[in-house]
């Protein structure tokens, strides 16, 4: 399926005014490890990602993700996206048991991946992101909280919208209203996580 989200950015002090004036919207806070992975010989072409979700409501669980070549233009993101939910096992053994990856993944991915299904795969990068769920009016605002293994932060409210031209100029009054100061944002989360040197781009114990 092709996902549109708009994207954008703010810092902390925006970030938590947003949290302040909306706390009472909030529906839902998911603490979300993303584990990224690749090929040695770098010839995926969709990216990988486990997520392990966290909340108060509810159990643990695992979904992967593959995401196609997608574009950000004007804090418009489109891309293509399969996602499918995994068991305990096999999220540990896709860990524990990285190279062989491919063979633990939802067949729906193996398939869209299958030029690689004999490739090594390693660990390449994780992020921590703390998503507040905030439906307003017509939409809902995923408003992030991201921190990278260097410590670094990140800050980004996302709607998904069929509109994202309408969501955009919605989500900017607001925060245009609340005296917020944001941009559009220009990469992904995943793109920001890889403009960090190798050796800062993994720590699976952050908190």
């Amino acid at each position: 399926m092709t996902e549109i989200e708009v994207k954008i950015s703010t810092d902390e002090a925006g970030y938590k005014k947003f949290i302040q004036n909306y706390a009472l919207n909030i529906t839902g806070v998911l603490h979300q490890m993303n584990i990224f992975f690749n090929t040695y010989d770098t010839n995926l072409k969709r990216s990988m990602r486990l997520r392990r979700i966290k909340s108060a409501e509810l159990p643990v669980r695992w979904v992967f993700t593959s995401k196609g070549p997608g574009s950000i233009v004007d804090g418009v993101s489109t891309h293509s996206e399969i996602e499918e939910a995994i068991s305990d096992e096999n999220a540990n053994l896709i860990l524990s048991d990285t190279k062989n990856l491919y063979k633990y993944i939802p067949k729906c991915i193996a398939d869209a991946v299958e030029p690689t299904k004999d490739s090594e795969y390693y660990l390449s990068g994780n992020f921590l992101s703390i998503r507040r769920v905030v439906p307003i009016g017509s939409f809902t605002v995923e408003a992030d909280e991201c921190t990278y293994p260097n410590g670094d932060k990140f800050y980004e409210f996302e709607v998904e919208s069929t509109k994202p031209l309408e969501a955009k100029a919605e989500i900017q009054k607001i925060l245009n209203d609340l005296g917020v100061k944001f941009e559009e944002s220009k990469i992904t989360k995943l793109k920001r996580l890889f403009s960090y040197p190798r050796e800062q781009r993994i720590n699976l114990s952050i908190q």
